[in-house]
Parts: C-alpha cells; sequence; structure tokens
C-alpha cells in the first residue's frame, strides 16, 4: 500500500544520512511523479464529470418524464443520477489522492531539511566547525 511506502520511506535512518542525502531528490522526484500523473487523471476526470453534468442537464429538461420546474428540482434529479454519483464519487476520491500526494511531496521537501540539520548536529557534536 502506498501509505505504508510513504511512512518506510519518509524516516530518516541517522546511521546513513549520506545515504538518505543521496537519495532525497530521488524520493520526491518519485511522487512528484505520482503528483503529476494523479493531476492530469483528475484534468481529465473533470472534463468527464462535466460531460455528464451537461448531458444530464440535457436528459432532465428535454427528455425525462419528470421536468424539473426550478434549478433546485434539476440539482436534486442530477445529483440523484446513479452516473452522475459514479462520476462524482470518483472525481472526489481522485482530488483526495492528488491533495494528499501534493501534501506528501511536501513533506519529502521537508525531509531534506531535517537531514541537513542531522548532518549539521552530528558535525556539531564531533566538534567541527559549521
Amino acid at each position: 500500500m502506498l501509505t505504508n511506502e510513504i511512512q518506510k520511506e519518509l524516516k530518516i535512518n541517522k546511521s546513513r544520512l549520506d545515504d538518505e542525502a543521496i537519495n532525497a531528490p530521488l524520493l520526491i522526484q518519485k511522487y512528484l511523479d505520482l503528483y503529476y500523473t494523479a493531476l492530469r487523471d483528475l484534468t481529465k476526470l473533470q472534463t468527464e464529470y462535466d460531460k455528464v453534468y451537461f448531458a444530464k442537464v440535457i436528459y432532465y429538461k428535454k427528455d425525462s418524464k419528470f421536468v424539473p420546474e426550478n434549478a433546485a428540482e434539476l440539482k436534486a434529479l442530477i445529483e440523484g443520477d446513479q452516473e452522475f454519483i459514479d462520476i462524482k464519487t470518483k472525481k472526489n476520491e481522485l482530488e483526495v489522492k492528488t491533495n494528499y500526494l501534493k501534501e506528501i511531496v511536501q513533506q519529502f521537501r521537508d525531509r531534506n531539511w531535517s537531514i541537513k540539520n542531522c548532518i549539521d548536529f552530528v558535525k556539531f557534536s564531533s566538534g567541527m566547525a559549521l
């Protein structure tokens, strides 16, 4: 699962700070790639969502047995439509994933500062000048 992998990769092995510093950009790139892929998928899904919504508006205004009398009724019909519910659910799930990955990328960027601070502390502790 992605969450377990992220938790494992966010941990800093203090006995291998050199490796952690070297691998940090690779981890950032890994999660940036995942984030941008999710963002691209979300953009595509938003287009599909808009198409479905528009099609439902046309259907309920023109072809449905029950024609809504106002915008509130139209909205209720569309939001109760199973096809619309399905695509809205997919869109919401992908939005959550995209936001999560965005936060993870930031955590990996912050991790770089933590690694640097650990290295500086080790230098300080051993009497090396910073």
